[in-house]
């Protein structure tokens, strides 16, 4: 495993990494000294920390947690990302005994939801979230086709709808986490991955 070496300026607020480097440091001091001269800083003002966790070097600097002791830097962290959790139904189409909604090309789908804070119903509305149009991009079940419905999001409520078009291919329409993304400084992830869910059919 590689060695991620930290950097951060001395006094700096948690997060004010300066220099991140994946690979073995075979002198801590003399890289830490060539780093300041290539900031123009003095070699005092930095805190140096080695660390195996793989995972925090992509990340950037606002993401990252600098704890410091006696003048040193002794761990470098993950801070969480915030996340807002969409509680999302849909209305419209055909709903089958089994629960699996069918929607003809032409039908109106409406969409309404929310943004909370936790995966429960009851969890608290975010209502400081308001933005749009933001696109709720649905995939086919085999990846061949992509639906983007537009929906306007208002002090955390979600409200939306559109027409399936008439090239809609036939089958399963999904959502995903990774298809959410983001809204504003939250990352998006579904309460109930199954809300959303629909198939395209042919005239029954």
């Amino acid at each position: 495993m590689l060695t991620t070496l930290v950097i951060q300026i001395t006094g700096a607020t948690a997060g004010a990494v300066v220099h991140k480097q994946q690979g073995p440091v075979a002198d801590l001091a003399g890289h830490v000294a060539r780093v300041a001269s290539s900031l123009g800083l003095e070699t005092s003002s930095l805190r140096a920390f080695e660390t195996e966790d793989e995972a925090i070097f992509p990340l950037a600097e606002s993401r990252l947690a600098v704890t410091v002791e006696d003048s040193r830097v002794v761990s470098v962290a993950a801070i969480p990302e915030p996340v807002a959790w969409l509680h999302i139904s849909l209305d419209g189409g055909t709903v089958a005994p089994t629960g699996t909604r069918y929607v003809e090309r032409g039908q109106t789908l409406t969409v309404s939801g929310e943004l909370r804070e936790g995966q429960s119903p009851t969890s608290r509305l975010m209502e400081e979230l308001t933005g749009g149009p933001w696109g709720i991009e649905m995939v086919h079940e085999l990846g061949i086709d992509l639906l983007s419905p537009l929906v306007a999001v208002s002090a955390g409520v979600i409200s939306g709808s559109w027409t399936m078009p008439s090239d809609a291919r036939d089958g399963l329409y999904v959502l995903s986490d990774a298809r959410l993304g983001t809204f504003g400084a939250y990352r998006v992830k579904q309460a109930d991955p199954s809300a959303a869910e629909f198939k395209v059919v042919r005239s029954m």
